[in-house]
């Protein structure tokens, strides 16, 4: 990241991401469902360079070109698969010109966690990506579970 980019990380979950995105400058905005995670992020992390703020990604409400740079690590598979594609559109809306989106998402297998509404397949998170994007690039990292399981995870890097 570079001096005075605007950053979203969507969803922040508790708000330690905020040290790392934008350790040298810039301005970070966390989002999250949870009331109570989003007052805990302002306590410990916020300043006049970074907040944090009560949002859902099934309905995102996002100002458009507002963002250089939106995370969504590990949120996507979090919701219904019908909004999985609106919410690309609202990241898509909400870059800057020139913006990147990044996102990640566990590859779909047979041990469904518990607290994902959809995994995707590669096809799939290629083709939702690819359906707002024209830059794209999608990599894999294979990493070992909590549980012991191996899976893959996807990257999407999305330029605007």
């Amino acid at each position: 990241l570079r001096r005075g980019m605007n950053v979203l990380d969507f969803p922040c979950g508790s708000g330690y991401g905020s040290l790392i995105i934008t350790p040298d400058g810039g301005y970070y905005h966390g989002m999250d469902v949870d009331e109570i995670t989003v007052k805990y992020c302002n306590n410990m992390y916020g300043n006049s360079t970074r907040g944090f703020s009560v949002n859902d990604l099934t309905y995102p409400k996002l100002m458009a070109s507002q963002y250089d740079l939106i995370a969504c690590i590990e949120g996507i598979e979090h919701i219904d698969e019908q909004f999985q594609g609106p919410l690309i559109h609202s990241f898509y809306d909400a870059l800057k010109p020139n913006g990147t989106l990044i996102v990640s998402s566990p590859e779909r297998t047979n041990n469904l966690n518990k607290f994902h509404k959809h995994e995707l397949t590669m096809k799939e998170f290629t083709f939702i990506l690819t359906s707002y994007f024209e830059d794209v690039q999608v990599l894999t990292h294979k990493s070992t579970l909590h549980n012991g399981t191996l899976s893959n995870c996807f990257y999407g890097v999305c330029r605007k």
